[in-house]
């Protein structure tokens, strides 16, 4: 009977032991993969979230300017959500029913990572080979007191979040390339128009401001274009796109676009002005400092800055100059409310 009893007590010895955190990595992974089954059998829920809500700060930094980048250039880097590859799943979701197991939870040799084999079954009704698995690993980590998904890594794969370090920087240097063949197509285009309308017997660009130029701009000029026909004097003494007050006609030439985050970038417009003399053409030169926003699916003049000579900014730019001319145009009312009073009697 002994002998039985040691043999029982030494079998249950040699059995892995499951430590505390162990156990609570396992309970975490059950309770995120039960969402991730439910969601999608059901079709009720998103992955982003479940990116969002578990896993960690370093992963969500990292698939947060992926998916930004994605949306901007319309191209997917890493597969995940929406219909293609997910993170969760390791696989493209074209399946009716998945269910989840996990397994082999234990601490990573180095670190404060765990791991967990998570294994996906799904079931295709309309595919020959109705059942199909698949197996990623998954890291766990303990920030601020809870559990996070660190990464994901599907077998003889990179893990995703060194895929996204390795692929992010070539992915936004391959679509900044592109995006400025874009941009300085459009200002071209632009400034083709201005230059047609500049050559006119009697030019008008204000309705370029309706077209060309950001929101945040736009309601500026409105507001300084209120106040002069309101105070019935000029505030802002200069055209935004000529830029000058004396020409016969005027050539403009677009250089060193450069993109500064996903939705903002700069531009150099260069405007050679010439103006007939006896002696001939007279030329002269000016550059300017765009400011470009990307709104409403295109790119939009946010701001213009004048060069001196030397290529030294002005150190008003028109949004600044236009916020400085309102503030004087309120404060001149006063004046402008005795002028009609007095009129008045």
């Amino acid at each position: 009977m002994k002998k039985i009893a040691f043999i029982v007590a030494f079998a249950f010895a040699v059995l892995p032991a499951f430590s505390q955190e162990e156990k609570a990595v396992q309970a975490f992974l059950e309770g995120i993969y039960n969402k991730v089954a439910d969601a999608r059998n059901n079709n009720n829920g998103d992955y982003e979230t479940l990116v969002e809500k578990h896993c960690s700060r370093k992963f969500r930094l990292y698939y947060g300017e992926v998916r930004r980048w994605e949306e901007k250039a319309c191209e997917c880097m890493l597969h995940s959500g929406s219909g293609a590859f997910d993170l969760f799943i390791g696989c493209l979701d074209y399946f009716d029913s998945i269910k989840f197991s996990i397994s082999d939870v234990k601490k990573a040799a180095e670190g404060n990572l765990y791991t967990a084999t998570v294994a996906a079954h799904f079931h295709r009704e309309a595919y020959k080979e109705k059942e199909r698995k698949t197996q990623r690993t998954v890291f766990v980590i303990n920030e601020g007191g809870e559990w996070r998904i660190a990464d994901f890594q599907s077998p003889n794969e990179t893990s995703d979040l060194n895929f996204m370090i390795e692929e992010l920087p070539r992915f936004i240097e391959a679509h900044i390339t592109s995006d400025s063949a874009m941009v300085a197509t459009r200002l071209k285009t632009i400034y083709k128009e201005v230059a047609r309308i500049a050559h006119s017997a009697h030019p008008n660009t204000a309705a370029l401001n309706d077209r060309y130029l950001s929101q945040q701009l736009k309601k500026l000029s409105s507001e300084i274009s209120y106040w002069e026909e309101k105070l019935g004097e000029m505030i802002i003494g200069k055209d935004c796109w000529i830029r000058t007050q004396d020409w016969d006609s005027i050539e403009y030439s677009i250089s060193n676009v450069k993109i500064t985050s996903p939705s903002k970038a700069t531009a150099d417009v260069t405007a050679t002005y010439i103006m007939r003399t006896q002696a001939g053409g007279q030329k002269s030169r000016g550059k300017t400092l765009l400011n470009l926003v990307y709104e409403n699916s295109n790119w939009l003049i946010d701001d213009f800055t004048d060069y001196y000579d030397n290529n030294a900014l002005y150190k008003w730019s028109d949004s600044e100059e236009h916020k400085q001319g309102l503030l004087e145009a309120v404060r001149s009312l006063d004046g402008y409310t005795d002028h009609v009073i007095e009129n008045k009697q």
